[in-house]
């Protein structure tokens, strides 16, 4: 396919992370970063069978990321680890769209809001059970959650086994929902739109390993993946 040219990127960011140190168990940390980006990108026309349906042009695209982070981690009791944490993203995206390439709106700002928590629970000199979730809230699908469970066995001293359950989502991206092939008052070949929705994983893992001597090792995992959407 032809590029209609050289793409040029710029841009710079900056980050800041401070952390505590309360005891061996205990420690907070606090993220704060920021990202502003520039593409310009040409773009060729767009003619299928010989026909141009929208002429070529630049496409430009400024973004603007805010992004905060908070995670502690702590002990509780004896036998139980717990992380938590929160995070906030601020976006801004504004396009000067190409006459066949671009977004709808050009203009967008949007949120991403999420929170998790995790606790690692010891189930007696031998076993490890780790349980959490993750909750998030985007301007596309609004709320996603993503639980885990992962238990860990030594069977002996130098065998283990394990499994988990996970539930991973890939929400909509702009490119799902907003990008357009062709773009008005041109001929529009492609668009996404809002039928567009979060893809779902539910994972399931089972493994075992094992250290036979100084100088052999084995390792043996399965999986099993159930997509939806």
């Amino acid at each position: 396919l032809p590029t209609g040219g050289d793409d040029r990127t710029s841009g710079g960011n900056l980050l800041g992370r401070w952390a505590h140190v309360s005891s061996d168990d205990s420690n907070l940390s606090l993220q704060l970063y920021y990202d502003r980006t520039h593409v310009s990108q040409p773009v060729p026309a767009l003619v299928i069978n010989s026909l141009a349906l929208a002429p070529a042009g630049i496409f430009q695209d400024d973004l603007t990321t805010y992004d905060l982070d908070f995670q502690h981690r702590f002990g509780l009791g004896r036998n139980h680890r717990l992380v938590w944490g929160f995070g906030w993203r601020l976006t801004r995206d504004r396009v000067a769209n190409a006459p066949a390439l671009g977004f709808s709106p050009a203009q967008l700002n949007q949120d991403l809001i999420g929170g998790f928590v995790q606790d690692e629970i010891a189930l007696g000199q031998n076993a490890t059970l780790t349980v959490g979730t993750k909750i998030e809230h985007n301007d596309y699908s609004g709320h996603e959650v993503e639980p885990s469970v992962r238990l860990q066995w030594s069977v002996a001293a130098n065998q283990s086994v394990w499994a988990a359950v996970s539930r991973a989502v890939r929400r909509p991206s702009r490119i799902d929902r907003d990008l357009t092939q062709g773009t008005p008052p041109n001929f529009v070949l492609l668009a996404g739109g809002r039928e567009f929705e979060s893809e779902k994983v539910t994972a399931y893992e089972l493994g075992h390993r094992a250290q036979f001597g100084p100088s052999l090792g084995t390792s043996l995992s399965g999986f099993y993946n159930d997509y939806t959407d």
